[in-house]
């Protein structure tokens, strides 16, 4: 009898699920969050999502000179799209799961008499390099296991019109 109880709630909640799916489905539809998206100028060029994570990637000094003594750590945090899921619910500048870019300074040297960091020749000159990096919430982790978009966002809070 346990058993014939289990695999009738396990039934139930499979429809149910099944019916919550058919209705995000057809919210997304009534929404239009495929046209909306189409033409959100925030999932495109420089604001487009980022889907490589990158580990201490050399970064090249092409005008100037970095400071010898700037020593420390530049952090970005923001929402992220996981693109390759497509663009199913309506997007918002802050939609998305945390998404991390920094850029790490070292002093290659410092000149030992200056308490003051001074200008290097760029031989010379510290190093920075960046790293990205997804923040792996159990959201996240939910999304990416099931290959798709299932949580909405605020881009689909949208009132009655």
């Amino acid at each position: 009898v346990v058993a014939a109880l289990a695999f009738v709630g396990a039934v139930a909640l499979a429809k149910s699920r099944w019916c919550l799916e058919v209705f995000d489905g057809l919210l997304d539809t009534i929404q239009g969050a495929k046209e909306y998206n189409a033409n959100y100028k925030l999932l495109k060029e420089n604001y487009a999502p980022v889907e490589d994570e990158i580990t201490g990637l050399q970064l090249e000094i092409v005008q100037g000179e970095m400071p010898a003594g700037l020593d420390g750590v530049f952090v970005r945090t923001g929402p992220n799209q996981i693109a390759e899921h497509g663009y199913t619910k309506r997007q918002h500048w802050f939609s998305g799961h945390g998404y991390l870019h920094s850029i790490r300074f070292n002093p290659k040297s410092q000149h030992p008499k200056s308490p003051k960091p001074q200008q290097l020749p760029r031989s010379q000159a510290g190093q920075a390099t960046y790293s990205s990096a997804w923040v792996k919430t159990d959201r996240y982790l939910f999304e990416r296991n099931l290959g798709r978009s299932y949580w909405n966002g605020i881009g689909e809070l949208l009132g009655i019109t």
